[in-house]
């Protein structure tokens, strides 16, 4: 049989983080409705501004060094653990400090340059760095195989950023209240996890400039690959209000959202899929090939199939959330389903050169497909539109899966026509 206990295990695993990964991506739809009645146009952009400064600004302040844990987890018995992750934690605080200096002096020599959005780009810089303990934490937590405490602390979390911007708004609806809340939130939970670490003796009141640097050339590289990973799908909106206006994006957005729900089903499997994977890499046994292989079968037919499946419901599904206006938005289905199916193999693949240690190599491949979508946007959306958006990105993944597959297949031999053979020849 293909599926046995142990990909069933896999599959309720990549069920908790799923409901983790709703959770946190229904919490626009819960808190934007509240503020957008509460707070004023110029406001409500100043709120949707922070979040996207927080969102550009982790990378940098975490230096991809929660990466760095999980790969060094299995090596915990063999290193200085307790160090190594305290090395990580002052990288992030000094990142996080050296950039809200720098905010501080350009505020002060040039405030011009940040459009008088300072202290919204230093909010948003102090929450990056309480985001980034967290993600240290969490990565230790999905290492150990703790599933359903990672799902916990995940909607806890979620929760708490509800009820914050949910209670600054009822006390003073303004955007810095919101901010400060949101702030506050992320500088709270920062403490806890740093409480937790040290007190649980995951963390130690030492660092250790070897282990730093080890962090830094293993995560660094992992910047980059984030970064260009929301190239691919974020960069394409702005080619479509460019040429054909924000009217135009609207309809893609819808269509967007709707696909999207295959990237958060790949995602919550990838959640359980890389501690166990990178287990299996470091243990081995006789049988780690065939069986990483038939897992690995087993989750691109599932990809394909739940593929098809929206898909198919896609029509029902924009009209429930776009109305009839945007029924244009099906024709782009199969373009957007296809990109996220190729990110899927991607995200399933990429832990093996994740294991191994080659982040550049793995960046290299994302900017590859992130090259390849900002061309293609740049020829086909003008004539074509959000179609030509659609095409440009799925290639895009198209492009990061091959250049993934092909790292992936250089480090590890797996009997992939074994396997199949097996699969279907009967004894």
């Amino acid at each position: 049989m293909i599926a046995g206990s142990g990909l069933l295990k896999l599959l309720s695993s990549a069920g908790l983080y799923g409901i983790a990964n709703l959770v946190g991506a229904l919490t626009p739809l819960i808190v934007l409705p509240v503020l957008s009645r509460s707070l004023s146009a110029g406001d409500l952009g100043r709120f949707a501004l922070y979040q996207s400064a927080l969102a550009l600004a982790l990378p940098g302040i975490s230096m991809g060094v929660h990466g760095a844990v999980s790969r060094q987890y299995l090596n915990r018995d063999t290193i200085d653990f307790a160090r190594y992750v305290s090395s990580l934690l002052a990288i992030s605080l000094a990142a996080g400090t050296g950039t809200l200096v720098v905010l501080w002096m350009i505020g002060l020599f040039a405030p011009g340059v940040l459009g008088g959005n300072g202290v919204v780009f230093q909010y948003a810089v102090v929450s990056a760095i309480g985001l980034s303990l967290l993600q240290v934490f969490l990565a230790i937590v999905q290492m150990r195989q703790k599933h359903l405490l990672y799902a916990a602390i995940q909607c806890l979390v979620t929760g708490l950023l509800i009820a914050a911007s949910m209670g600054a708004v009822a006390v003073r609806p303004d955007w810095q209240s919101v901010l400060r809340a949101n702030m506050a939130a992320y500088g709270a939970i920062g403490l806890v996890v740093a409480g937790i670490l040290f007190t649980q003796k995951l963390a130690a009141w030492r660092i250790s400039k070897e282990y730093a640097v080890h962090a830094l050339r293993f995560g660094a590289p992992l910047v980059p690959h984030l970064l260009a990973a929301s190239v691919i799908t974020m960069l394409d909106r702005f080619f479509i209000a460019h040429f054909h206006g924000v009217e135009a994006v609207a309809a893609y957005a819808v269509a967007y959202q709707v696909a999207v729900a295959l990237n958060l089903a790949c995602s919550s499997f990838g959640n359980a899929w890389a501690p166990w994977l990178m287990h299996q890499l470091h243990v081995r046994s006789a049988g780690t090939g065939a069986r990483i292989t038939r897992y690995l079968l087993v989750y691109f037919a599932g990809v394909v199939a739940l593929g098809g499946v929206l898909w198919a419901v896609s029509p029902w599904i924009i009209a429930l959330v776009g109305g009839d206006r945007y029924s244009a938005a099906y024709h782009w289905m199969p373009w957007l389903i296809a990109g996220f199916v190729f990110n899927g193999v991607s995200r399933a693949l990429g832990v093996i050169p994740f294991y191994h240690g080659r982040t550049l190599a793995l960046a290299l491949a994302t900017v590859g497909g992130a090259g390849t979508s900002v061309g293609l946007n740049v020829v086909l959306v003008p004539s074509l539109g959000a179609a030509g958006a659609a095409v440009a990105q799925c290639l895009g993944f198209l492009v990061t899966a091959v250049l993934t597959a092909r790292l992936a297949v250089s480090l590890e031999s797996l009997p992939w026509v074994a396997v199949i053979k097996s699969t279907f020849t009967r004894p």
